[in-house]
């Protein structure tokens, strides 16, 4: 004998149209307990404008456009940081729409534009901080094996794109005095740089540009020798390179401390400015050991202000958005008890040759 289940619908029931109350975007913030009992409700009897509800659609549409806007509201204040990542993922429709939903005021009109908009990387590290999680390794390239041990700062990185490339273009063999096992000299020879590895014993939290501009500019507002020291261009500019010049970036810089000098500190060009003295951090003054003391206070003022908001490294602009190259993720690490020395090698020219070819491909990729 065969057996069928025929269905047939629910009686007073419109295609497209829901018997019991409306649950708008975001309907997974209500418990399952909450949805049954509203629909046991409709289905009773319930309040006479909930019975109107499912069988008037000029109603249905006024008062689920009302509750849609009430509730998207809400939802999107709670999640804006959780709908820009789902936007930068890009993988789905829903996706996207919620965050054209949430950025209209971008004028930012479609999905494939919402898309690019959000999957901008350069957007997401101007923009928003990031957080390093426990246990990562940040690589740093160096002569010197001991770069990271007794210093207030180093340059790393933590992707693995990243760190072949810095190892393809900035690693180049170098004629280097060599040492036997007992420390003693032996001659020179063609060597590679050190990869110096130290990992994060906690979360990581790193500032975005934005963020570091916030610290920057009020550092200036109340610390008058910090203020002369971005602005008088025999100091902060005198260690600038003058070959950097030639970069779109840095003559924007340049252009704004000459503005500021001549009509006044406004926020716009001092955001422009913090590309100058986020390049000339780590400057040593060269020969001139007053010039290097001199970085090293402002930037230590610098480090405190942003260790007292609660960060432990900033995003390396210059390399990050500036620079002839973009890397996807290089940091400025200070709070140096953050981070344990987990690893010291010396890189092989086989290391060497497989990051070029990895970056020929990265670079082709458009990655």
């Amino acid at each position: 004998m065969n057996y069928e289940l025929y269905h047939h619908g629910i009686r007073g029931q419109k295609w497209g149209e829901r018997n019991g109350p409306p649950y708008p975007l975001g309907v997974n913030d209500h418990s399952a307990a909450e949805r049954r009992a509203g629909y046991q409700k409709s289905i009773k009897g319930g309040s006479k404008s909930e019975r109107e509800y499912s069988r008037s659609k000029n109603t249905n549409n006024n008062e689920t456009a009302t509750r849609e806007s009430e509730h998207n509201k809400s939802f999107l204040a709670r999640h804006k940081k959780a709908i820009i990542a789902a936007g930068v993922v890009g993988a789905s429709f829903v996706a996207a729409h919620a965050a054209k939903r949430a950025y209209d005021d971008y004028n930012v009109k479609n999905i494939t534009e919402v898309h690019k908009f959000f999957r901008s990387s350069e957007y997401m590290k101007k923009h928003y901080d990031k957080v390093i999680p426990e246990g990562t390794d940040l690589a740093t390239l160096s002569w010197d094996p001991d770069r990271t041990k007794d210093t207030d700062m180093f340059f790393a990185t933590y992707k693995t794109l990243d760190k072949h490339q810095y190892n393809a273009l900035f690693n180049k063999p170098a004629s280097q005095e060599q040492y036997d096992s007992d420390g003693n000299p032996i001659g020179t020879g063609m060597c590679l740089k050190y990869r110096i590895k130290n990992t994060a014993k906690r979360d990581l939290k790193i500032a975005s540009e934005d963020s570091s501009i916030e610290v920057f500019k009020q550092l200036i507002k109340d610390d008058k020798d910090f203020k002369q020291y971005v602005m008088d261009p025999e100091r902060m500019q005198s260690n600038f390179v003058e070959g950097k010049y030639v970069f779109k970036g840095y003559r924007d810089a340049r252009s704004a401390l000459d503005r500021m000098r001549k009509n006044g500190i406004n926020d716009k060009d001092l955001g422009i400015v913090y590309r100058m003295f986020n390049y000339t951090i780590p400057s040593d003054g060269g020969d001139d050991k007053a010039k290097g003391a001199d970085v090293a206070k402002q930037r230590a003022k610098f480090f405190k202000g942003m260790s007292n908001s609660g960060y432990d490294g900033i995003l390396d602009t210059n390399d990050a958005l500036y620079g002839g190259f973009k890397a996807s993720a290089p940091v400025i690490m200070f709070n140096m008890d953050a981070v344990v020395l987990s690893d010291v090698e010396r890189t092989t020219m086989s290391s060497h040759m497989a990051s070029q070819l990895i970056t020929v491909g990265r670079k082709a990729l458009g990655v």
